[in-house]
């Protein structure tokens, strides 16, 4: 065992993870670079410490996860387009963000470090965003934005796209309410319920409707499983924060309420379920395999209503986009991961032995998780880039905890 291998490693991966947990909040880039850094850092210390592999072992989520894919490289060597699918495929590396996570947070000080950093850089965003709402000025790109449906302006924080944004911080919002709701010190409680608070705010000011009804279920599945404990402290900030939002922004549900009909009636090419009838006749073409991940605005148009020239590079919705993309094998190995990561939260969230801190994380991954999954039912979340490396660094922090308490059990034994 190479003892000054695996400590140089310990505190330069520790570095990059901290690189990673402040920079994923505003740039897909660094946090892609201080993400694979990390990476290589706690495969070395995989591969060295044997304590890591006794420890870290390949579960069923891990399993689930693995043949997703396998079945979507599969799915990519018999695409209408292999070059442009493995192009795709390359995102995939993202999956080992979890267990490099798990290896670099070895201590409570670690993961006090990370949470606080993640914490710090989602208020920054989150206050320039709410900045962006009242300015209608992008100063990253030096572009105006686009108006609201009254007032204001549609705020994309430091992404490309607004609905991006929007729910990106509502799913890092709940992370904080539920992590907040658990931890101990005041000062760190504070930081969590502030970051909660302008995270949430940052989040509707993209003025999407994904992203509001995301929050609404992740706040209701909240105050019934969690929030009515704590409900001296929880209610005044929910009530500030609604408050906050209807003097800031009366006209958040306008837009969402005057279109609701259109995409009910699904006559408009662009509403939800005229894409998902089209969507629908893609699969039945193409039912195992799909047409190749990353092919569906190739395809899009053999599908697609005659009367509409609309092309959409995905179809809205995780399920049937992963069907699109990979077929219906890859559908069931996607759900199979959910099911085993909510089975794994459960079972560590009810260990009456594990830290405060712990569960805080485990109940602010738990909340993240099911706003994430909301967002899949009329989004493709998990094809948007930015977002999937947050449910990656998430999952990885639940990781990070859960095998704490195993190793904390080691130590004591």
């Amino acid at each position: 065992m190479n003892y000054r291998l695996i400590r140089v490693s310990k505190q330069a991966g520790f570095c990059f993870l901290c690189g990673l947990f402040f920079s994923a909040t505003f740039s897909k880039g660094l946090a892609q670079v201080f993400g694979g850094l990390a990476v290589v850092s706690g495969i070395i210390i995989y591969i060295n410490d044997k304590k890591y592999r006794r420890l870290i072992r390949f579960d069923s989520f891990m399993l689930f996860a693995a043949l997703y894919v396998g079945w979507s490289i599969l799915a990519a060597l018999f695409g209408s387009d292999p070059a442009r699918s493995f192009r795709i495929l390359g995102d995939e590396w993202l999956f080992l963000l979890i267990p490099a996570i798990a290896v670099l947070i070895s201590g409570e000080r670690n993961l006090q470090t990370v949470v606080r950093l993640f914490a710090v850089s989602s208020i920054i965003v989150s206050l320039y965003a709410i900045w962006q709402h009242f300015s209608g000025y992008d100063l990253y790109r030096g572009i105006d934005l686009i108006p609201a449906p009254t007032t204001g302006y549609r705020s994309p924080g430091f992404f490309a796209n607004v609905m991006t944004f929007g729910n990106y911080f509502v799913v890092t919002s709940l992370f904080f309410l539920g992590a907040g709701t658990y931890i101990e010190k005041a000062k760190d409680k504070a930081l969590l319920y502030a970051a909660f608070f302008f995270s949430a705010v940052g989040g509707l000011m993209a003025y999407g409707r994904g992203p509001l009804l995301a929050l609404a279920v992740g706040l209701i599945i909240y105050l019934v499983l969690i929030g009515r404990k704590y409900y001296k402290t929880v209610l005044p900030i929910l009530a500030g924060f609604i408050i906050c939002i209807f003097i800031f922004a009366p006209d958040i549900l306008s837009r969402h309420i005057n279109e609701l009909s259109t995409e009910l009636e699904g006559t408009y090419a662009g509403s939800r379920l005229a894409i998902w009838r089209n969507a629908e006749r893609m699969i039945e073409d193409n039912p195992v395999l799909g047409v190749g991940p990353g092919n569906v605005g190739q395809n899009y148009a053999r599908y697609r209503d005659p009367r509409s020239n609309r092309v959409y590079t995905h179809v809205h919705n995780d399920f049937l986009n992963i069907a699109c993309n990979a077929g219906l094998l890859a559908v069931i190995f996607y759900i199979g991961l959910w099911g085993a990561i909510f089975r794994k939260i459960r079972r560590h969230i009810t260990d009456t032995t594990i830290p405060p801190s712990s569960k805080g994380v485990t109940a602010g991954v738990f909340l993240a998780s099911v706003v994430f999954l909301t967002t899949s039912f009329y989004e493709a979340t998990f094809d948007d880039l930015e977002i999937r490396i947050l449910l990656m660094v998430l999952w990885g922090l639940f990781y990070a905890v859960s095998q704490g308490v195993k190793m904390s059990a080691k130590t004591a034994d």
